[in-house]
């Protein structure tokens, strides 16, 4: 094709002149020249034919609705950062949580029930420090009662004076080993993110209430010493700090539940 300003020769199809500047047409068209009516481009080798095209809208497929621009960024799409996911999709909350422990440590992050993120850092706590350790201290607990070593080295002659506290020692002993097994079961529970591990999880604080009411009660039966007598200041902060962190462990799972659904 010959350039109709400089007169120089330049491709077939080029748009532009390489040596002037000055549009040439596409594929040997003028561009400033409206295309007449019925007709058709004829496709460069090696090309395909065009794709017809008319007046008429594309049509938008049912349930196949569209997202504008501005809904995208306020609703968060966009923006990961802003901390908020659009809840009322359950399936989208899961794929986002993940369906691993790993996963969910690699995140960093649980998505709550109501489409907030949750840090999981009093969750890592409680898998790899407090459950190991509450096994630890209901061990400890279970080899005391059958020991002994509670009563400072007079044992058998406490036994021989109150028969009944060897049953009473020998039961909180064994309901101690079943703590101590439970808390490790309870760590795999939710590790591998079972929804009855958190339940399982507040039943050892109401299973460690329980056992503690019983031995004061029982104790003060064989004994026929006062429970008042018998409750220290150890004692009583024992038991509130398992009233408190029982509470506290609620909330915090109550708000995380959505993750637990293996």
């Amino acid at each position: 094709m010959i350039c109709k300003k400089c007169g120089a020769e330049i491709g077939d199809y080029a748009s532009f002149c390489t040596y002037c500047g000055t549009p040439v047409g596409n594929h040997g068209v003028d561009l400033n020249k409206p295309a007449e009516a019925g007709t058709e481009s004829t496709p460069p080798p090696g090309y395909s034919d065009p794709i017809p095209r008319d007046d008429r809208e594309p049509t938008q497929q049912p349930g196949m609705g569209y997202i504008p621009e501005y809904n995208r960024t306020q609703t968060g799409w966009q923006n990961p950062s802003s901390g908020y996911i659009p809840p009322g999709s359950q399936n989208f909350q899961f794929s986002e949580n993940g369906s691993t422990w790993a996963d969910i440590k690699r995140a960093g992050y649980i998505i709550g029930n109501d489409g907030r993120r949750y840090n999981i850092g009093w969750l890592k706590f409680i898998l790899y420090v407090q459950l190991f350790l509450s096994a630890a201290s209901s061990l400890f607990n279970a080899i005391s009662y059958f020991t002994g070593v509670g009563y400072g080295g007079d044992a058998e002659l406490v036994y021989e004076f109150y028969s009944g506290l060897f049953g009473l020692d020998m039961v909180m002993g064994i309901f101690s080993l079943l703590l101590c097994a439970g808390a490790i079961v309870v760590r795999f529970m939710l590790s591998g993110l079972r929804s009855i591990g958190p339940w399982a999880y507040l039943g050892l604080y109401i299973a460690n209430l329980v056992m503690s009411v019983i031995y004061l009660s029982v104790f003060s039966g064989i004994t026929g010493i006062s429970i008042g007598e018998l409750i220290d200041a150890r004692t009583v902060s024992s038991i509130l700090v398992s009233i408190v962190m029982l509470v506290v462990n609620f909330v915090y799972f109550r708000h995380r539940s959505s993750v637990f659904k293996q």
